[in-house]
């Protein structure tokens, strides 16, 4: 991993501070504003993110101090810098190239992602309250049970004899791992009725 954790960086006064954990991960993060956090609830939502890393390094500016990248991301194919840019500011100035591309980031383009992230807002406690216990057999053994298409409700109704909280956690792993979607959890909030099937293997 080319960034297994972040830089040394101060916050910057009067600033947010969110601690969380990623189940993707596997520690605590701290993140310096709510905009970083709904960043970071699409990163595990997104099955195709493989790692990442807040604030990786820094970039140094034309004029101006370092300016803190808020992201290194990972995925199938690609690998990038994810950097916030206030509304109508244009791209950095920068002294030189960084070593990998940057993607810029407006807050008006998370917009259209609330519902996702509130609903993985939510859903993710269940992952991280169980992540000790979660394996590769039992995200099988859902996806299996899921064939066709289920709902949740239907599928707690079937393992009535498991908790229902731990049966919520191999769901919702099992759709940030990228066997399972649920289309609906971009556009509604998530409930018993939410819709789950099997994802093709090398979908995003």
């Amino acid at each position: 991993m080319r960034y297994p954790k972040p830089c040394q960086s101060e916050r910057q006064a009067y600033s947010d501070r969110f601690d969380v954990f990623s189940p993707k991960l596997g520690r605590p993060l701290v993140l310096f504003s709510y905009l970083q956090v709904r960043q970071w609830l699409l990163l595990e939502a997104f099955p195709w993110v493989k790692a990442f890393c807040e604030r990786p390094d820094f970039l140094e500016v034309k004029d101006r101090k370092p300016v803190l990248i808020d992201f290194w991301i990972q995925g199938r194919n690609t690998e990038f810098f994810l950097v916030s840019r206030d509304e109508g500011s244009p791209e950095l100035n920068l002294i030189s190239p960084p070593s990998l591309r940057i993607r810029y980031l407006r807050p008006s383009q998370l917009d259209s992602s609330v519902t996702l992230t509130q609903n993985w807002q939510s859903m993710l406690p269940y992952i991280v309250s169980y992540r000790h216990w979660l394996t590769n057999d039992h995200t099988a053994d859902i996806v299996k049970r899921c064939a066709g298409s289920i709902t949740l409700g239907e599928l707690e109704n079937l393992l009535a004899n498991q908790e229902t909280s731990w049966v919520r956690a191999c769901v919702f792993d099992a759709l940030a791992k990228g066997s399972l979607q649920a289309p609906s959890l971009k556009s509604r909030p998530w409930d018993r009725f939410l819709q789950l099937s099997p994802r093709c293997q090398h979908a995003d």
